[in-house]
């Protein structure tokens, strides 16, 4: 059923995508317990989903089609934004503690970080 360009065919893929949302959220959640953020895990996952639903003419494709597509966009993001080896907890909260320093820093334009400055002499 090619339904070509228009109010239906909009119609029919917003059906679409109310119809699978909930299996793009269940995709994303078998994610969750890698360091990465739920909400934006799900946000992905219904960007795949949306992707997959788009390229070809509506002819109420099939999960089979969905799923590969939204898990492996989930997968990319999640191989894309996580840290490659296990680095220990105390490593990634000094990197979170000198983000915030460098931000709070750079919020006065007159005391913003000098990276020469910031070593420690011995």
């Amino acid at each position: 059923m090619d339904l070509g360009e228009g109010l239906e065919r909009e119609a029919v893929r917003s059906e679409l995508l109310c119809r699978r949302l909930p299996m793009a959220h269940r995709i994303a959640s078998r994610f969750r317990d890698r360091g990465e953020d739920v909400d934006e895990l799900g946000q992905v996952a219904v960007l795949g989903l949306v992707k997959s639903i788009d390229p070809a003419p509506i002819r109420v494709p099939s999960e089979s089609c969905a799923i590969p597509t939204v898990s492996g966009g989930v997968k990319r993001h999640s191989r894309d934004r996580t840290w490659a080896v296990r680095v220990p907890r105390r490593i990634e909260e000094l990197r979170h503690q000198a983000r915030v320093a460098c931000c709070k820093l750079t919020e006065h334009p007159d005391t913003a970080p000098a990276r020469t400055g910031s070593r420690r002499k011995k």
